[in-house]
């Protein structure tokens, strides 16, 4: 574990470094904005904490974090790569390569993500597979996220920032990728609501049926 503020402080410099500006400051999650190339760039800092004992809310000792990238770069297409994809993200993608012996990359557009294992840019994307839990692009939006349970060592950050910004100016390059069809989950905002009433429904559905079985 390491103090929450050692932490912060040490995401808000590095991130300094490629002219990502700390916007929000909360406690346990911190939202930072910027640009590449003239297009809106953001990175999210989310701390998982130590709750202390009974008497109080935290220990202040950080047990684990999620670090997001996002760079809104316009392309209509959809790919994911990583060790850990979630099955929404994967879902009708095809599998291109194993980019690491244990990060898959899987696109809509197979021979459009072949450039990512260019000899230019396989090094960075490499880079991205060995530190990143998973990335992936959506129509509009390319995003990394790292995440770490029990473990706040962070990765050198200006490397991963970098390898970062070569992979987006890698997809840039012509010819332009096939557009992949929209989904509902693209839109994370909606989708965190929709999860929200589920699991709030779910709740009382079990709270109803709790009482129902009570003895009177």
């Amino acid at each position: 574990m390491r103090p929450i503020a050692e932490l912060c402080t040490e995401v808000d410099q590095g991130l300094q470094q490629v002219s990502l500006q700390l916007t929000n400051d909360g406690f346990v999650s911190r939202r930072y904005e910027g640009t590449l190339d003239g297009r809106a760039l953001r990175a999210g800092l989310s701390l998982f904490v130590d709750t202390g004992g009974p008497h109080r809310l935290t220990s202040g000792q950080a047990t684990g974090y999620q670090l997001s990238l996002e760079y809104d770069n316009g392309l209509p297409t959809r790919w994911v790569m990583g060790t850990d994809i979630p099955l929404l993200l994967r879902r009708g993608l095809t599998r291109v390569a194993n980019v690491t012996p244990s990060a898959l990359l899987r696109a809509d557009d197979t021979a459009w993500a072949g450039r990512f294992l260019s000899p230019e840019v396989k090094p960075a994307f490499t880079h991205l597979a060995e530190v990143a839990t998973f990335a992936e692009q959506r129509p509009g939006v390319m995003q990394l996220q790292v995440r770490r349970f029990g473990d706040t060592t962070l990765p050198p950050l200006l490397p991963l920032l970098h390898a970062f910004a070569a992979v987006a100016r890698a997809s840039q390059a012509a010819p332009a990728p096939r557009p992949s069809k929209a989904r509902l989950a693209d839109n994370r905002a909606l989708m965190m609501v929709l999860i929200t009433l589920a699991v709030l429904a779910t709740f009382g559905t079990c709270l109803v049926l709790g009482f129902s079985l009570l003895p009177y």
